[in-house]
This record gives C-alpha cells, sequence and structure tokens, in this order.
C-alpha cells in the first residue's frame, strides 16, 4: 500500500497531497466512532497509522542505504 501512495504521489502529487487529506479526515472520523465502544472491543477496527508505516518504511530505506554504501566504499 505504501508502495503504491509513493508511486501515485510521485506521478500526481497535488491530487495525492488530497487525496491524503480526505483518508486523513476520514481515519478521524471513523477513530472517533469507534472511540464510543468499551475499550478493547473494536480494537480490530482502527485504521492503521499509514504515515507511521511510511516514515518507518523510510528510516528502514535510508538505514540500507548507509549500510550498502558502507560495504561499497
Amino acid at each position: 500500500m505504501i508502495k503504491f501512495g509513493r508511486w501515485y504521489a510521485n506521478r500526481r502529487p497535488a491530487r495525492a497531497a488530497l487525496l491524503h487529506a480526505r483518508l486523513d479526515r476520514f481515519a478521524v472520523a471513523w477513530d472517533g466512532i469507534l472511540d464510543r465502544f468499551p475499550e478493547g472491543t473494536v480494537d480490530g477496527l482502527y485504521l492503521p497509522d499509514f504515515g507511521e508505516l511510511a516514515a518507518a518504511d523510510d528510516r528502514h530505506t535510508e538505514a540500507m542505504d548507509r549500510r550498502l554504501s558502507g560495504l561499497h566504499g
């Protein structure tokens, strides 16, 4: 999903930003609905934080690039 998001953002950055804002608004509204249920009963229905997943993927890519450049140099 993250790779598709990056591909789309590279292809159409303005549209991707609009789509990201809409998805974020939906996620916040959905979390608000789920917050009304008792603790632990709907944990599986929460949406993942795609921003954090993308940031973790970026950190991993940077670390791999550093390691590979260290081996190469």
